[in-house]
């Protein structure tokens, strides 16, 4: 439910960081001469050897992938909370055009619901439009063996935007 929704981004952001300061100073977290391990080592000492070299950190492609496998998480996870989400919002509407409450409480109860309603599978269309993106670019070849053409992503991506920009502006898209 939404618990996963906020633990994807725990996992999400420092990765996104990491790939955009490889990807921008990629020296940065390198070291090609890390310090000899003697046997007396501690435990830190061994993590800070193992952090200045450059080999465990991989490239910032690497690190986009990890990234956007935890937004990839983060989407299918949204797509069972909007899934959810529709289906007792229709249950609770269904129930109260059925009931024998005042018609002028119950127009606006469920002219609000319906407004719920739209805005749940509006997000329910845009995380469906991101899913194949999502795939695409948590496989760790996406840089240089994707596994979908850029007209694809591009498309599917600008048709996700359009989605949201026509919900935020025009009103509800899907569900009136």
């Amino acid at each position: 439910g939404t618990g996963g929704l906020s633990w994807s981004m725990l996992g999400y952001y420092p990765t996104e960081f990491l790939a955009f300061a490889k990807w921008q100073f990629p020296g940065l977290l390198h070291d090609s001469t890390p310090p000899p391990r003697r046997a007396g080592d501690g435990p830190l000492t061994k993590l800070l050897a193992a952090v200045r070299d450059g080999r465990n950190w991989r490239d910032g492609n690497w690190w986009s992938s990890v990234s956007c496998g935890f937004w990839l998480w983060y989407i299918v996870a949204d797509i069972v909370v909007q899934v959810d989400k529709i289906r007792r919002l229709k249950a609770v509407i269904e129930a109260i055009e059925g009931s024998d409450k005042d018609a002028a409480g119950k127009d606006s109860t469920v002219k609000r619901l319906r407004a719920e309603l739209g805005a749940a599978q509006n997000m329910l269309l845009r995380e469906s439009l991101f899913l194949l993106p999502g795939v695409h670019y948590a496989l760790p070849g996406w840089a240089t063996d994707p596994l979908l053409p850029r007209w694809a992503v591009g498309g599917l991506m600008f048709g996700e935007a359009v989605a949201g920009w026509a919900y935020s502006v025009g009103g509800v898209i899907v569900g009136k």
